[in-house]
């Protein structure tokens, strides 16, 4: 019997999620846009590096970080090392630095720029550009440039070369003193500190797109940096003011200027950018470099992510029984918080005015929710984080719509971390409309009850609805509980009991999925070597290259020696001839050691039936997790009467054959060492040079005579 499914509107693929509008999600990656996740904030305990102070932190695709110290050395930290390379002080007033594939763009105080080689530091060239203000990289090794001149302040944007590709003027801005470029929604974001906003322009130019007050974004906050990603987030370094606490933070915005997190840090930062893994700050003791975890630091502040669905439509006219209830599966840990939040309306014009702001697209989608928020009237419910269990990454929630009346819905769900807390995500949401309900299911005087505003028949039965989902999941689940695909190990561990297979659960989770999947294939080839292979072929990754199964005496046949001719006989072939315990009465008899045959029957070869060998290629790891179990799991697929012998060979018993070819793959000798893994004839010690000859190292590809 199949569960019945219910009518509603599903969101749980990319393409339906994009229908609906976000504000301070997590849209970058291809799992964050596959449902609602806030951003993971950069906090924790930071990495040092220690400088004679630090500006102008850069870095570049390669993840190399630059910055200058005060005395104008350039400063480079590669990528995996925590120490820095001190370069030569040529620096000492630059601004900001921009590092491209192989150039590094430097602005100047005294309004230069310049480019040099990111390796030599050669000056490639100059660009003639006076009053240069800022720069920001255009992620295809350009940059955007910030300059002023008489005729006011201007964006120039310069391609590798240094030649100016467009132009355009500032309207709206009052002394600007930064700029960054995002690249996922194509804009330009300036810091206009005259008037302590931050203004968004277009690329191509023309009037500003938006703009935020410095006061919105954190009282009495002033900005001593700013800087970005590239792609999607906005960094401000600064300082609340005295009557605040007068604290450094490092605040994060999203492209549309909402306060993802900020963060406190614990000295006054001169600088700041950072990537999709890392933050960069600088101070006048050196770098700090946070790195983006699983939880909200401690030292953070909530984060947040909201979307508000489209408009949806119920159907249902024939009678009041408009909407059912909001279902939502979150992953929902310890200190987070789910918000369902309902709207409706069912006058036409209520609908195209909240239609028109929806849709409008001179604002941005954060804006939009904004002012949909105060059109609106909202029916919120709250559900906290709890801890799962390692097998229940999600739950289900539902919030009832059974009491409202009207044909137009919207839902804005909004998730929260709380400092110390895991990221929270949103991965399904259904909103269902009715169908068939558990009303339907009483009697009629009770069904009656449905178009009956505030009936507690209603009411119970709604909440009933709205509170077995657990139950419905469970019960949903039980299919991919005993799929050998879906199952998890205990089911996995449940599933083999049932079936007979030959089983230990010692065996990892790929290995018990893959025998259960060749059940049919196990049990149908007990006792035979179909049978074994099945088996081996489920516990071995990468089989049936790693393994070797011989049946002796299948495979080669018996022939005795001394038994006269042996008619079709053929190489290669097992020997069989008598026992050393077994002899004739003749002159070659020794007395003490021969014994007379107890029958014809035994003819020496009793002792030769039912022999294989598996030889299995494997590594040290493998053979110290697998041999505990496996001589048992083989024996178990073999006849009583038949003797196993196992053999653990090196892993690369079974490479091909090396005949140069479209197949073949040229691989480094291995590095020579010492252990039940190490492979003899290929790899080689490295052999001391004479006195005579220069020390210039050992000679890796010699062997040792």
């Amino acid at each position: 019997m199949s569960r019945q499914l219910l009518n509603g509107y599903r969101f749980a693929t990319e393409d339906q999620w994009n229908s609906c509008l976000f504000a301070g999600a997590d849209r970058e990656t291809k799992a964050g846009r596959e449902g609602l996740r806030p951003f993971a904030p950069f906090g924790g305990l930071p990495a040092r590096v220690e400088s004679n102070g630090a500006r102008a932190p850069a870095t570049g695709c390669d993840l190399e970080i630059a910055w200058r110290d005060d005395a104008g050395h350039f400063m480079r930290l590669p990528y995996a090392d925590d120490k820095p390379i001190v370069g030569p002080a040529l620096f000492a007033h630059a601004i900001r630095f921009v590092a491209a594939t192989d150039a590094l763009w430097t602005a100047f105080d005294n309004g230069a720029l310049q480019a040099f080689e990111r390796d030599s530091l050669t000056r490639r060239f100059i660009v003639d550009l006076c009053g240069v203000i800022d720069i920001a990289a255009d992620g295809h090794d350009g940059v955007f440039v910030l300059f002023t001149d008489i005729a006011g302040w201007h964006i120039a944007h310069l391609d590798c070369t240094g030649r100016e590709r467009s132009r355009f003027t500032l309207e709206g801005v009052c002394n600007p003193t930064a700029l960054v470029y995002l690249a996922k929604p194509d804009v330009l974001v300036v810091h206009s500190a005259g008037d302590a906003r931050f203004v968004w322009f277009a690329p191509q130019g023309g009037p500003p797109r938006a703009t935020l007050l410095q006061t919105a974004i954190r009282p009495c906050f002033g900005v001593a940096a700013m800087g970005s990603d590239g792609r999607a987030r906005i960094y401000l370094a600064g300082s609340d003011g005295p009557p605040f606490g007068g604290q450094p933070y490092i605040v994060t915005l999203d492209p549309e200027g909402v306060v993802l997190a900020a963060l406190q840090v614990e000295e006054a930062p001169t600088g700041v950018t950072g990537d999709r893994t890392q933050l960069l700050v600088t101070t006048a003791r050196g770098l700090l470099r946070f790195d983006s975890p699983q939880m909200v630091a401690q030292d953070s502040s909530d984060v947040s992510a909201t979307l508000l669905t489209p408009m949806l439509l119920s159907p249902s006219t024939a009678d009041r029984r408009l909407w059912l209830r909001a279902e939502a599966t979150v992953a929902l840990p310890e200190g987070s918080t789910l918000e369902i939040a309902i709207a409706s309306t069912d006058e036409p014009e209520n609908r195209d005015a909240i239609l028109a702001i929806a849709s409008d697209p001179k604002l941005y989608a954060s804006k939009r929710i904004e002012l949909l928020r105060t059109q609106l009237s909202w029916q919120s419910y709250s559900f906290h984080g709890q801890a799962l269990s390692d097998a229940q990454t999600s739950i289900p929630v539902s919030a009832p719509l059974f009491d409202i009346h009207d044909r137009f819905l919207w839902l804005k769900i909004t998730l929260i971390a709380s400092p110390g807390g895991g990221i929270p995500i949103l991965s399904e949401l259904n909103v269902f409309y009715p169908g068939r309900t558990l009303m339907e299911n009483l009697p009629g005087i009770y069904q009656r009850a449905e178009d009956q505003p505030g009936s507690f028949v209603r009411s119970l039965v709604g909440v009933v609805e709205s509170t077995t989902q657990n139950l419905d999941a469970r019960i949903g689940n039980i299919g991919r509980n005993i799929n050998p695909e879906t199952a998890a190990g205990p089911w996995l561990d449940f599933l083999a009991g049932c079936l007979g297979l030959p089983w230990d659960d010692a065996l990892s989770l790929e290995q018990k999925r893959g025998v259960v999947l060749r059940a049919a294939d196990i049990a149908r080839g007990y006792g035979t070597k179909a049978g074994l292979e099945a088996l081996l072929a489920g516990l071995i990754p990468g089989a049936p290259t790693r393994f070797r199964i011989t049946d002796l005496t299948v495979q080669f046949g018996l022939s005795v020696v001394g038994g006269g001719e042996c008619e079709g006989s053929s190489l290669p072939v097992i020997l069989a001839g008598l026992p050393p315990t077994a002899t004739e009465l003749n002159t070659k008899a020794v007395l003490g050691r021969g014994r007379l045959p107890c029958s014809d029957a035994d003819d020496g070869t009793v002792r030769l039936l039912g022999r294989i060998r598996v030889d299995i290629s494997v590594t040290a790891a493998e053979r110290a997790a697998w041999e505990p179990w496996l001589s048992a799991l083989v024996s178990a697929m073999v006849p009583a009467t038949t003797r196993v012998t196992l053999n653990w060979l090196s892993p690369v018993t079974f490479r091909p054959t090396m005949r140069l070819g479209d197949d073949l793959t040229l691989e480094d000798a291995p590095e020579p060492h010492l252990g039940t893994d190490a492979v003899t004839g290929i790899a080689h010690l490295p052999r001391r040079r004479s006195s005579a000859q220069p020390e210039t190292g050992l000679d890796q590809d010699t062997p040792l005579n």
